[in-house]
C-alpha cells in the first residue's frame, strides 16, 4: 500500500513538473545569440555559452509572464532581476576587449533610460508608467 501511495505521489509530482515547463522559441534564442556574436565577435566557445545564457533569459522571462497581469510590481522586480542576471552572465564570458564594447553598451542604455525618466518626470508620469516605458525600451 505504501508503495502505491509513493508511486502515485511521484507520478503526480512528475506530471506537475512536466506541465510547468515553459516553451521558448529557439529561433528567438538563436537570433538574440547571433546579435551578440556579431556585436562582440564571440569565439565558438563563447557562442555556445551565449546561446545558453539567452535560452535561460527567454525561459525566465516566459516563466514570469503571468505576473504581468497578476502582480505587476513583482513582475517588474523579476524582470529587472532577469536582466541583471543575464548581464552578469554575459560579462563573465567576455574577454577584456569585448568588455570594453559591453561597458559602452551599458553606458548607452543607462543614458537612454535616464533621458526617458527625466522626460517622463517632466510630463508628470507615475513611477509605474516610467517603469513600463523603460521595459518597452529593452
Amino acid at each position: 500500500m505504501k508503495n502505491i501511495i509513493l508511486i502515485a505521489a511521484l507520478l503526480t509530482c512528475w506530471t506537475w513538473t512536466a506541465g510547468a515547463q515553459t516553451t521558448i522559441d529557439p529561433t528567438a534564442v538563436q537570433q538574440a545569440t547571433d546579435e551578440m556574436v556579431a556585436l562582440y565577435q564571440l569565439t565558438p566557445e563563447q557562442t555556445t555559452k551565449m546561446y545558453t545564457i539567452q535560452e535561460r533569459r527567454f525561459r525566465n522571462l516566459a516563466e514570469i509572464e503571468y505576473l504581468k497581469t497578476q502582480d505587476y510590481d513583482l513582475y517588474l522586480a523579476k524582470r529587472r532581476s532577469v536582466r541583471n542576471g543575464t548581464d552578469g552572465s554575459i560579462q563573465r564570458i567576455l574577454t577584456p576587449e569585448q568588455k570594453t564594447i559591453y561597458n559602452a553598451q551599458i553606458a548607452e542604455r543607462r543614458k537612454r533610460d535616464s533621458d526617458k525618466i527625466r522626460e517622463m518626470r517632466e510630463n508628470g508620469a507615475s513611477k509605474e508608467e516610467i517603469q513600463k516605458a523603460l521595459l518597452e525600451l529593452e
